[in-house]
């Protein structure tokens, strides 16, 4: 009998070190499983990040896993889609203030401000020196309109990260919208004293510059700008609304032509050289470019006012080369 007892308890003790050996490896693995997702999301390819999390959440679901996967959707544009990741996150981890302040830019993102608002206050709740909770909820207000409060949000943001020119510039943003120009000039100023290269900076002043009438003091930022983002189709269109003010059409022209050199269809472009030709007397050019920048809205289904602007001097044009009066249309910032 008592070895029978002994060989019970071997096997006892056997099936129970094959248990723990049996946890341990799948400790061991979820853990390689995790740093496999964490390499990609580090390395900012959110695409793999997101499968190699799913793998992990299968096996081993976790608040980090969760968030982490949430910020890869966002990442990748999925803002509907993170909302669940974040939901679950905050399901796991109800003090984890970064899901909230995710979750909330995921709401702002799909059209649902008043809620992200929620999830920012909830941020800040948990942690009032959450910076990044502080900016979106600046935007979020920017969005409903409140401006004087995105400001108090920013103000709060330079406050606590006082080098961040981010911070400077984003409130040079909510003043522009107030019309507080030379106070936005200010804080890019300051954006820009604290990082030179912020393209974002020298473009805010340089609408900045043109809302009060200093056209060529606009152009000097846009220049910058398209010194550090020369494939910047954005850059190239708002330095044109500057060459139509200072009456630069060969300007205008130039710039049309390297923006359809790197995005054809950029319907936009073939307007505004369109409307440079035709105050050149260069009637027939510029009614082909008219004309391809209705084709190309069309194309993209935006039968919007730049579609309206493209058939106005469709229509225009034919009255200039009637030698009828008329006054070609360009979009203005």
């Amino acid at each position: 009998m008592r070895f029978y007892k002994f060989f019970l308890v071997a096997l006892l003790f056997t099936f129970s070190s094959t248990l723990l050996q049996g946890c341990f490896l799948d400790d061991y693995f979820n853990n390689l499983q995790m740093d496999k997702a964490n390499d990609f999301y580090k390395k900012q390819n959110y695409k793999q990040a997101i499968i190699e999390f799913n793998k992990l959440i299968d096996k081993q679901p976790s608040s980090i896993a969760y968030f982490k996967r949430g910020v890869s959707k966002i990442k990748t544009g999925q803002f509907a889609n993170s909302i669940e990741d974040f939901d679950l996150a905050i399901e796991l981890s109800p003090e984890m203030e970064q899901a909230y302040s995710q979750r909330g830019l995921a709401k702002a993102n799909t059209g649902k401000p008043e809620e992200a608002l929620q999830d920012f206050d909830k941020a800040l709740e948990i942690n009032p020196d959450y910076v990044d909770a502080y900016n979106s909820r600046g935007f979020a207000k920017l969005s409903l309109k409140r401006l004087d409060e995105a400001i108090e949000d920013f103000d709060k943001v330079i406050e606590l990260k006082p080098n961040l020119a981010d911070g400077y510039n984003n409130r040079c943003l909510m003043k522009i919208n107030l019309a507080k120009f030379n106070e936005a000039i200010e804080d890019c100023d300051k954006a820009l004293e604290l990082n030179s290269k912020l393209s974002n900076a020298f473009a805010n002043r340089g609408f900045a510059f043109l809302n009060l009438k200093q056209p060529k003091k606009a152009l000097q930022d846009f220049n910058s700008v398209i010194e550090l983002e020369p494939k910047s189709v954005t850059a190239y269109n708002n330095r044109i609304m500057v060459k139509a003010v200072l009456k630069d059409l060969d300007g205008i022209v130039s710039d049309c032509n390297t923006i359809i050199a790197i995005d054809p269809n950029f319907a936009l472009a073939y307007n505004n050289r369109g409307f440079a030709k035709a105050n050149l007397k260069n009637f027939d050019s510029a009614q082909k470019d008219f004309q391809k920048a209705k084709e190309l809205f069309e194309i993209q289904n935006n039968k919007g006012p730049d579609y309206q602007l493209a058939l106005d001097n469709i229509k225009i044009l034919k009255a200039m080369k009637g030698n009828n009066k008329g006054k070609l249309k360009q979009k203005r910032v």
